[in-house]
Formats: structure tokens, sequence, C-alpha cells
């Protein structure tokens, strides 16, 4: 994704995550193929974030690449958690909470704390609000990436 397009659609997410229960969140700088996601909500959560027509006309097939991608920087950021993060056509920034937030079952599981288990490849599609409200549910949000507590 260019800068042209990355930037606003990063800045989106970081502020609407700002507001709403993650003061600490930052966008992340380019690293190469140790890339650690776009943005960071908290110490354990990454957000790989997508825009312009490709995000918004994007195939089963290219979310599925995304999210692979989402997992390798997840990785690389030491984090629990990896969303991908999608901006809808017609939804502008300052609605950045209607996008859309791709993730898989196995990390539902995860934000949701489910002990472990077999669970089937399944992709799941919430709002970014949504998401955010179910990660503030779970406790995190609260302290900023070096450990400091609100």
């Amino acid at each position: 994704m260019s800068r042209a397009i990355g930037t606003p659609v990063e800045t989106a997410i970081k502020r609407y995550a700002a507001a709403h229960g993650f003061p600490f969140a930052e966008r992340l700088p380019l690293a190469g193929s140790l890339d650690m996601g776009d943005v960071r909500l908290c110490q354990e959560v990454i957000v790989e974030a997508k825009g312009g027509k490709a995000a918004e006309n994007a195939s089963a097939l290219q979310l599925e690449r995304w999210l692979d991608e989402t997992e390798k920087e997840r990785v690389n950021a030491g984090a629990e958690i990896g969303l991908l993060v999608t901006k809808r056509k017609g939804v502008s920034g300052a609605r950045a909470g209607a996008w859309d937030c791709h993730l898989t079952l196995a990390t539902m599981r995860t934000i949701l704390m489910l002990p472990p288990g077999p669970w089937p490849c399944v992709v799941l599609r919430l709002t970014f609000d949504s998401v955010l409200s179910l990660l503030a549910e779970a406790g995190l949000g609260s302290v900023d990436p070096v450990g400091r507590t609100l």
C-alpha cells in the first residue's frame, strides 16, 4: 500500500483506537522483512491496515494473504494478537470503528481467553469497534507498550 493511502488509514485506526479505550495506540515504523504491523494498540495487539480500492474490493483470497502477512507481523512484534483492518467503501476515517476487522477463530479464542484446542481455520469479520470492545473487556488497552498502567 502506498504511503498516500497507508498514512491516512493507519492514522484513522490509531486515532479511533486511542479515543475508544486504547490511549497508547501508536503507528509503527516500516521495518522491511521484520515489519511488526502498522499500528500497535497495546503491548499484546498489533493491527495490519489496508486501504484504498484494494481493501474496499478485496477477495477472500486476498484477505487470506493479508491475514498471513498479519500473522508474520504479529510474531515479529512479539504480540499475542494480530488484527487485519480494512477500510470500507464510503466510510471515512472519522468512522474507522465501522471498518472491517478480520481475524481467525484462533485469534478470537485468544481474545476470549478460551482454552487451547484444535480450532478450524475460520476467518471472522466484525467491525473494528466490536473487536476493540472485546479487547477492552479482556482487560487490554489500559497499559502502554512499556508497561505503565493508566
